[in-house]
């Protein structure tokens, strides 16, 4: 497996983390490598005894291909995300899955603060330069050699918001039992198409 964007913008030591993405996979993965481009960051990790290295989502290229490559929380930080799947096909043998997961835009969270806030520009991660729908998500990936698989949603249970907030995640995560589709976070999975690059 290839996790690309491990550190998740600080490394902390999953000792005091625990819902740290990379720690996890690393516990179920054969065989795991981790890529980011925050430099200081990696070493951090690498001195924790992670297999992380330096490396940006857009160019890096692995040694070997990859069964599974993962981008998650990442794609709507980029640049260029066709140039991450291209880079994510180039380290995926053929046949093999790509997870993304991003946040979703019409999620009731998100929803709410558009019309709490009486906007069409919801707050977001300052890092954040776009949003997807699993059409547009599927369209992209399609022109860059993917087809889709699956799609799912998720939720973020987060304790440390505060109460108001703590509310919202609480209703958000309750009412999307009944309708899945407006979860906070959209997670997609595409299989690289068998063609040679």
């Amino acid at each position: 497996m290839l996790d690309i964007g491990s550190i998740n913008h600080v490394f902390m030591n999953p000792n005091r983390r625990r819902d740290w993405t990379f720690a996890f996979l690393a516990g179920r993965a054969a065989r795991i490598v981790g890529v980011d481009i925050e430099a200081e960051e990696v070493r951090r990790a690498q001195a924790a005894g992670f297999p992380i290295v330096e490396g940006d989502a857009e160019t890096y290229l692995s040694d070997a291909r990859h069964d599974v490559v993962t981008g998650l929380d990442l794609i709507e930080h980029l640049s260029n995300p066709g140039a991450f799947l291209n880079c994510a096909r180039r380290n995926l043998k053929p046949g093999g899955l790509l997870i993304l997961a991003t946040p979703n835009a019409f999620s009731l969270t998100e929803l709410w603060k558009v019309f709490a806030g009486l906007t069409n520009d919801p707050p977001v991660h300052r890092q954040h330069v776009c949003y997807f729908t699993p059409r547009t998500l599927t369209e992209l990936a399609r022109r860059h050699g993917f087809t889709p698989q699956a799609t799912r949603y998720a939720n973020v249970i987060n304790r440390n918001l505060p109460f108001r907030k703590r509310v919202l995640n609480r209703l958000n995560v309750a009412l999307t039992r009944l309708a899945p589709r407006f979860g906070q976070t959209l997670v997609m999975v595409f299989a690289r198409d068998g063609e040679p690059d």
